[in-house]
């Protein structure tokens, strides 16, 4: 019998990348990462895991809960008629693992929602006679995979328009709606 030294299993240090979302938002406070066989809920910006895993080529995930847009797998689909849309920020890259060594990978995090306005000025002799405004807008991406980096599921979003009462825009109309994307033409 010999006394063999053991070594120190090595780490993976997964540093998350906030650079590319809106400067007026801040990440959320936990997100999931999935690669391989391991799942977990993080937070912060530098995570670290220990490395048991298996040498090889891995798809590293990583995506934020947010309001009234729900997750399959790496698919996230949005239910516009529950409401706004939250702060959607997803990650999907390539990672190289050496079984047991320490590496260090970054995960840029890329804003998914949009916020657009719409801003109608009514015109002609009536304008004081309009009571309400509403539309639909088509296209809209319903779901958003992750994994491939494509929108699907067009569908048609509700808008209802507010009336504008102060500021330069007074007396316009205006309607404020969170995209996941848009599909199609």
């Amino acid at each position: 019998i010999y006394e063999i030294p053991t070594s120190e299993p090595g780490v993976i240090t997964l540093t998350m990348d906030w650079s590319n979302i809106d400067p007026d938002l801040t990440p959320p406070p936990s997100y999931r990462v999935m690669f391989a066989d391991y799942s977990a809920e993080l937070s912060g910006t530098a995570n670290t895991i220990n490395n048991d895993f298996e040498t090889g080529d891995y798809r590293l995930y990583a995506w934020n809960r947010a309001d009234n847009i729900s997750m399959d797998g790496t698919k996230a689909s949005a239910d516009y008629p529950a409401g706004q849309l939250g702060w959607l920020f997803a990650c999907a890259t390539d990672i190289a693992i050496k079984a047991g060594e320490s590496h260090t990978f970054r995960g840029p995090m890329e804003q998914q929602v949009r916020q657009l306005t719409l801003v109608i000025e009514t015109t002609g002799g009536m304008v004081d006679r309009v009571e309400s405004i509403s539309g639909t807008l088509s296209g809209v991406a319903g779901s958003y995979d992750i994994g491939v980096g494509t929108h699907d599921s067009p569908t048609d979003v509700e808008l209802s328009f507010s009336k504008i009462t102060s500021g330069t825009d007074a007396g316009k109309w205006s309607a404020t709606v969170r995209l996941l994307g848009v599909t199609g033409t």
